[in-house]
């Protein structure tokens, strides 16, 4: 047992996983209270010393060097005033270059700090969500307010060490209970880990309108355009890119959903997708109406994207 909380307080994920796994059901559930009762006190940033002073600038061994350094031979030496004030100007600079370095080996100090905090956070998230007795409990404990206690918060790369210790059944089951759950804000923030365990159980693509905005929210790291002409779960969810309101209006947010219009102009040129797709897609958001900025952010509304169909005049005008 001393080992899964040494691991826990390390945040390392993998060595905690194959510990886990290791364990039988009846040991997991014994561990369980034990995790609850389990403080993990935060790490704080390393401290950074501080600077040395720099030297006076009214020092005159400073003055006299700087005029010696600075007369050239056999010619006028400059005046002492001037060599004075072109020093003052780099004590100065040192004295900024010093206090940004300061700064920023106080940030780096704090960043890591908080990656670390992170980190064993997910370890201990992991060990909660593996000695659960079932899914539907793991469901619950990710999604328990703070008024209950510490909330369990899994991370993409817990998928793995999760399937190693669960089970690919299990597993399924948990990613079901995630999808049913994604409706609000405080929810989807689960997705960042719903979506990879999902994909690693080969489960379809969710069609549910909160999953297909979080979809559409979620940054990627390759550029959007090759990640969709990739990716298996994109032919289902284009449809509901146009006909839900909720998806229509995840695209008017910011991040990673600017970049969808231009996305599918470009899937749409290299022949991924269908031009007249998109334009059928883009006239059944108008005719469905909404809030006006969720028909601005289609993809035909961009000044780069295909003109719309003509249609026959009128007497009317």
């Amino acid at each position: 047992m001393r080992e899964v909380f040494e691991q826990i307080d390390d945040g390392d994920l993998d060595a905690l996983a194959g510990t886990l796994a290791a364990l039988d059901a009846k040991d997991r559930a014994a561990l369980l209270p034990l995790l609850d009762a389990h403080t993990l006190i935060p790490v704080q940033p390393e401290p950074v010393p501080e600077p040395e002073p720099e030297p006076e600038v009214s020092s005159g061994f400073l003055v006299l060097r700087a005029y010696a350094g600075a007369a050239p031979i056999g010619g006028e030496p400059p005046r002492l005033l001037e060599v004075l004030d072109e020093e003052v100007v780099r004590q100065r600079e040192r004295i900024r270059r010093s206090g940004g370095n300061i700064w920023y080996l106080r940030a780096q100090a704090a960043e890591a700090a908080r990656r670390r905090n992170e980190q064993r956070h997910a370890a201990y998230s992991l060990a909660v969500v593996a000695c659960v007795g079932t899914a539907a409990e793991a469901v619950k404990r990710l999604h328990a307010p703070w008024t209950r206690g510490r909330p369990a918060h899994l991370v993409p790369a817990a998928v793995p060490g999760l399937l190693q210790i669960r089970g690919a059944d299990w597993c399924a089951t948990l990613g079901r209970g995630m999808l049913r759950r994604i409706r609000s804000r405080a929810a989807a923030a689960q997705w960042p880990f719903t979506e990879p365990l999902l994909r690693a159980v080969g489960a379809d693509a969710p069609e549910a309108p909160a999953a297909v905005a979080c979809y559409v929210a979620t940054p990627r790291r390759t550029p959007l355009a090759e990640f969709l002409a990739e990716d298996p779960w994109f032919d289902r969810m284009l449809p509901h890119l146009f006909d839900d309101n909720q998806v229509a209006a995840a695209l008017v947010g910011p991040g990673a959903a600017a970049g969808w219009p231009a996305a599918l102009l470009e899937l749409a040129a290299t022949g991924r997708i269908e031009r007249d797709t998109l334009i059928a897609g883009c006239l059944r958001r108008l005719r469905a109406g909404g809030r006006p900025g969720c028909s601005r952010t289609s993809p035909c509304s961009s000044s780069s994207s295909p003109a719309p169909p003509s249609w026959p005049r009128t007497g009317r005008s």
